[in-house]
């Protein structure tokens, strides 16, 4: 008992002597407990909310200029299959027999994109779907004619996919990364051994055209894809009314505001009656495969146009398929968007494309430990500079300020994720309550005075 007061009054002593060092100590070890220990998951949950607010909140600032032009996303749905059975195209259903999918890959080749990525995988060939050697002689004297790049999705870099099937595609396309593991929400431009993924693939043939950098040593760090909120120009006017826009600043505000407390309490997350247009140019496969056929040269020559020198990526969105990436701005779209998006990131900013380093667990500590100094300073001088009083009785109006600096340096300077700017304010309001019990038990006053025994 007595060795237990002793170690009691011992550690008193040092507090009072020595209470800027003490707290410090204390706020930083609880800081790296939570960051680099990261309890019950806690950390990183918060940083990935912190990186979906931020990420919805400049959504509307994304500038879109130079991309949009360059891409376009092509979408078979249920419904495009529907409309297009039995005219034109032998499936009613997915999967598409080959046939079914070459004729859309021809009628986009023929009016000379600059690259298309098909993001469907043909992993072997199906026995009941006899149409695959007629599909494949037309695919590869559609590829000759045109010399139009093409990428077919494979799956991760190791996947399974059939030895003469891969041979057999390799013929006339080239293969590429469409899957990973062990990245979360992030985006790899390059995988295992170096291969580039399907987004930096196509960047590789933009940058071929334009002359822009794509060099793979400054795309080697994963990417945390940036969410355009301005919907792109929808190709055909009927589907206007059928998405929603942006809205005004207010609405934006609010909507980043119920974000952050979705992701804590989920229970409360209401649907959207229209989800927010989309960030690229689409076009279903009907709409394309009308305007290709249509008897009005008008139309054929605005498919041209839409279809030119444009980076062009062919996905699904079939019920019941589960290909999908879920937006901090619109939502869940179909997993070709998440290849368009990351495209789009890197025709918009280059190299200097939002990363998650490998060291960002060291980053934020450091963020961390700046923010404490600051803190532990003002709660223990204030007292001593008049000025500095108003800030202690008003710490969250510093810790606001101090998270915008932060989030000024780390993510419009360095460009790396948003990712700690919600634990840096819980842990200070946590931090600084605590600290408070321990100076009410250990005899601190708040004008700074120590009262030992």
């Amino acid at each position: 008992m007595r060795t237990m007061l002793g170690a009691h009054h011992w550690l008193k002593r040092f507090y009072l002597r020595f209470t800027f060092i003490a707290q410090w100590l204390f706020m930083a070890t609880l800081g790296a407990w939570l960051i680099y220990g990261d309890p019950y998951g806690l950390g990183s949950a918060s940083e990935r909310a912190g990186e979906r607010a931020i990420y919805r909140l400049v959504s509307g600032q994304y500038d879109s200029s130079v991309s949009e032009p360059n891409i376009l996303v092509v979408l078979f749905n249920d419904r495009s299959i529907d409309n297009l059975y039995p005219y034109l195209w032998e499936s009613n259903d997915w999967p598409l027999a080959y046939s079914d999918q070459v004729n859309l890959l021809s009628a986009i080749m023929t009016h000379k994109p600059m690259a298309v990525f098909y993001d469907v995988m043909w992993m072997k060939q199906r026995s009941l779907d006899v149409s695959y050697p007629r599909a494949f002689a037309k695919l590869k004297a559609m590829q000759e004619k045109t010399l139009v790049p093409l990428y077919f999705a494979r799956g991760t870099v190791d996947s399974s996919m059939d030895q003469t099937v891969q041979k057999e595609i390799k013929q006339v396309a080239q293969l590429a990364v469409n899957g990973w593991q062990g990245e979360g929400d992030l985006y790899p431009l390059f995988v295992a051994q170096g291969s580039p993924t399907a987004a930096m693939q196509l960047y590789q043939e933009y940058c071929q055209k334009t002359r822009c950098d794509s060099n793979p040593n400054n795309y080697l760090a994963p990417m945390s894809v940036r969410w355009n909120a301005n919907p792109a120009t929808v190709m055909v006017p009927h589907r206007s009314q059928q998405c929603r826009q942006l809205g005004r600043v207010f609405d934006v505000m609010q909507r980043v505001v119920m974000s952050v407390v979705e992701n804590i309490l989920p229970w409360l997350e209401e649907e959207e009656s229209l989800q927010l247009c989309p960030p690229q140019r689409v076009l279903y496969a009907d709409e394309l495969m009308t305007l290709v056929r249509s008897p009005n040269p008008q139309d054929r020559e605005r498919v041209s146009e839409m279809l030119e020198n444009t980076l062009v990526l062919v996905g699904g969105q079939i019920e019941g398929i589960h290909d999908y990436v879920v937006s901090p701005v619109h939502g869940a779209l179909p997993g070709v968007f998440f290849h368009a998006m990351a495209l789009d990131n890197l025709i918009t900013f280059g190299d200097r494309y939002t990363r998650e380093d490998d060291n960002v667990d060291h980053v934020n500590f450091t963020i961390w430990l700046f923010y404490i100094t600051l803190l532990v300073a003002i709660r223990n001088y204030a007292h001593c500079y008049p000025w500095l009083i108003p800030v202690n009785e008003r710490l969250w109006l510093m810790s606001a300020i101090f998270i915008v600096l932060v989030l000024g340096i780390v993510f419009g300077l360095f460009n790396y994720a948003p990712s700690s700017w919600i634990s840096i304010l819980a842990l200070g309001w946590v931090g600084t309550q605590l600290l408070q019990q321990v100076d009410e038990r250990y005899g601190v006053s708040e004008e700074g005075d120590t009262h030992e025994e």
